[in-house]
């Protein structure tokens, strides 16, 4: 149990682009550098780093995933009375780093093995994912990131990214409701809400 770390990032991706995703995100080779370089996140799991270099070669592939299936999810999750009769319809990418839930106009990443959000008070875990999330940010062409946990108040910024919200407008919302989060770090991970830029330098 415990509570779950969701990273929002923006995109601009048509349902085509999406369906090819796992193509490009398996020939880019610059995420898989900041995957490799930060390895130790993986290795505090009791991960080798023999299993953790593997994953890389593993194919990414839509699992009878179509066009029109993610369509479908995403007029369901932007209409409330729909909501209200099915809940929210999530399809999801396994990748070498963890899991995809495309939404209209944001992704979400789950990350595996470091999917608590306990995991951004440890530093090899934290580097990782922040690391990680701004490459892959500017790999979408995305200038904005947000960090949330999954359950309690802060919750709610992961339904209105669901519900097809641009990353702007997330971000928007999330200040009016929660106030802009802290420049110190620990400040804003104890407040269960952060902003990060992609164009900010990596973590050391």
């Amino acid at each position: 149990m415990g509570v779950d770390l969701r990273v929002i990032i923006g995109h601009n991706l048509t349902l085509k682009d999406i369906m090819e995703f796992p193509y490009l995100l398996d020939r880019n080779t610059e995420l898989k550098e900041v995957f490799t370089k930060e390895i130790q996140s993986k290795l505090e799991f009791n991960i080798s780093r023999e299993q953790a270099l593997a994953s890389l070669d593993k194919e990414l592939r839509w699992e009878n995933i179509t066009e029109k299936d993610l369509l479908n999810s995403w007029e369901n999750n932007e209409n409330l009375q729909l909501v209200d009769e099915n809940g929210f319809i999530a399809h999801s990418l396994t990748t070498y780093f963890g899991i995809l839930y495309f939404n209209r106009k944001t992704v979400e990443i789950l990350y595996l093995p470091e999917h608590k959000y306990a995991n951004l008070k440890y530093k090899p875990n934290r580097k990782f994912i922040f690391n990680y999330s701004k490459a892959l940010a500017k790999f979408l062409g995305s200038k904005m990131i947000v960090y949330c946990a999954d359950s309690g108040p802060t919750e709610i910024i992961e339904c209105w990214a669901t519900e097809g919200k641009t990353i702007e407008r997330v971000l928007n919302l999330a200040i009016e409701k929660f106030g802009r989060p802290s420049d110190v770090l620990e400040e804003a991970i104890e407040k269960r809400f952060i902003i990060d830029e992609a164009a900010n330098p990596f973590m050391e």
